[in-house]
C-alpha cells in the first residue's frame, strides 16, 4: 500500500497566518491522529471544522489567540491530548464530557473563567495544569474527585479542596494552594 506524503503544521513552520483557511485544510487532515499548530496565530476555528476528525488523538493549539474552541470539539472521541497552553484569549472550553480517553489537557495561561463542564467525567485524566489563569480564583467542590487516574496536578494560585485532591490515590505531582489549614490536613 502506498502511503501519502507526511506534513507537518508545527510552530508556524508552513508560514501559517491568521488568514489560514480551516476550509481548505479540513479534508486534508480527516486522516490525521495528530495536528500541532502551535504558534500558528490562528484566532478562530469554524463551528464544523471537528466533527469528521474521528481519529484525532493528539491537538495542540497552544499559543494561538483563539478565543473559543468549537462545540465540535466533543466529536473528537479519541483525543488523549488536548493542548492549550498560552491560548491568552481563550475565555471559554466546551464541554468535554464525551472525551472518555483524554489523558492530558493543559489550560495554562488561558482566560477561562471556569473549568470545564465535564472536566469530571474525564476518568482517564493523568495529566491537569490550570496554572497561571487569572480569574479561575477556585476549582468546584467534586470537580476532581473523580479523576481517579491523576497523577500530575498544577493549578499554580487556584484554590483546591483537600478533601477532592485527598482521595487521588495516583496523585504523584501537586503544585497548588489550599483552601485553608483544614484543607491542607484533609488532603495529608
Amino acid at each position: 500500500m502506498e502511503k501519502g506524503p507526511r506534513k507537518s503544521f508545527i510552530d508556524g513552520e508552513l508560514g501559517v497566518t491568521a488568514s489560514l483557511s480551516f476550509g481548505n485544510i479540513a479534508t486534508k487532515v480527516s486522516m490525521l491522529t495528530t495536528l500541532l499548530l502551535s504558534g500558528c496565530n490562528i484566532q478562530s476555528i469554524p463551528e464544523g471544522f471537528f466533527k469528521h476528525k474521528h481519529r484525532l488523538k493528539i491537538l495542540d493549539l497552544s499559543a494561538n489567540p483563539i478565543k473559543n474552541l468549537a462545540d465540535s470539539i466533543a466529536n473528537l472521541k479519541n483525543l488523549t491530548a488536548l493542548l492549550l497552553r498560552h491560548c491568552r484569549s481563550l475565555e471559554k472550553v466546551p464541554s468535554l464530557s464525551k472525551l472518555q480517553v483524554l489523558k492530558e489537557l493543559n489550560l495554562e495561561a488561558t482566560n477561562i473563567k471556569e473549568v470545564p463542564w465535564g472536566m469530571k467525567n474525564l476518568l482517564k485524566l493523568n495529566y491537569l495544569n490550570l496554572n497561571g489563569i487569572g480569574d479561575l480564583h477556585e476549582i468546584p467542590d467534586r470537580a476532581l474527585s473523580k479523576l481517579s487516574c491523576l497523577q500530575d496536578l498544577i493549578v499554580g494560585e487556584t484554590l483546591i479542596s483537600g478533601e477532592d485532591v485527598g482521595g487521588l490515590k495516583k496523585l504523584e505531582i501537586l503544585k497548588g494552594r489550599f483552601y485553608d489549614l483544614h484543607n491542607l490536613n484533609a488532603y495529608v
